[in-house]
């Protein structure tokens, strides 16, 4: 499993792009990517796609967008990655599979690199860090 930030939101499984196309479930996606392995609040989720002004269906189409993405991943074969838990969800990341994670972790090595006294090390890591992004945000 590939979970990508960096550059449009997307899942990748098996070499291909699962069907998360609509705009409110990548958004969906996109915060539960940023607090990956953690509960997100159904509210916070909300609050994200709506601010101050939620529609009265505003948890019942975070519901929606959650089951459609669930749908995604068990037909990748990853269902149980996505759990509903304590009003809110749990999307579980396993190591560096979200490219945020591998980004954060080459910039924290250059800076080390750096500080080593190795700027030739430093600077390899960060384009490595920089390639990890595609496209347009």
């Amino acid at each position: 499993m590939r979970w990508s930030l960096l550059g449009p939101v997307q899942v990748t499984a098996g070499g291909r792009v699962l069907p998360i196309d609509r705009p409110q479930q990548r958004a969906v996606l996109a915060l539960l990517l940023l607090n990956a392995d953690r509960l997100v609040p159904a509210g916070q989720l909300v609050a994200a796609l709506w601010a101050d002004d939620p529609p009265a269906s505003a948890r019942t189409q975070v519901q929606v967008c959650v089951s459609r993405i669930r749908s995604a991943l068990r037909d990748a074969g990853a269902g149980d990655l996505l759990v509903t838990q304590g009003g809110g969800y749990r999307l579980t990341v396993r190591g560096t599979e979200l490219d945020l994670t591998e980004f954060a972790e080459a910039v924290e090595r250059a800076r080390a690199e750096a500080e080593a006294g190795r700027p030739a090390e430093a600077a390899r890591l960060l384009r490595a860090g920089l390639a990890l992004w595609r496209g347009p945000a």
